[in-house]
């Protein structure tokens, strides 16, 4: 509470309390700014194994982040969450390459064909 905007440690100074929850954790050592940068990125991870969840190939990635996630969150802490923080950024780069094979790939024609496929009726 003695600086809430930068926050100050990793644990609280006068009881020497630790959290073991990642969110909490960003809050008490990197104050309002680097939580909410935190729970943004948190989010952004969470809607990107949402859309990875999506393809059969890679769906494990995104179920092996959410429960690092959950491990995380319940018993964690940011500097030993190496494989959930190795997860997240596989899940960027899946979602990046997902991203750009759609952006190559051109949406088909909405445009009704004639019978004959001599095109637009």
């Amino acid at each position: 509470m003695e600086h809430p905007a930068l926050g100050n440690a990793l644990e609280e100074t006068r009881s020497r309390f630790y959290p073991h929850n990642v969110v909490i954790e960003s809050f008490m050592a990197t104050g309002i700014v680097g939580g909410i940068a935190f729970c943004a990125f948190l989010l952004g991870a969470l809607g990107g194994a949402t859309s990875v969840a999506r393809m059969a190939e890679n769906r494990w990635v995104a179920l092996l982040f959410v429960q690092q996630l959950i491990s995380a969150l319940l018993a964690g802490a940011l500097y030993l969450s190496g494989t959930m923080w190795c997860l997240a950024a596989a899940l960027v780069a899946i979602a990046a390459r997902q991203h750009r094979a759609a952006v190559r790939s051109p949406a088909p024609s909405r445009i009704a064909e004639s019978p004959l496929g001599l095109g637009p009726a």
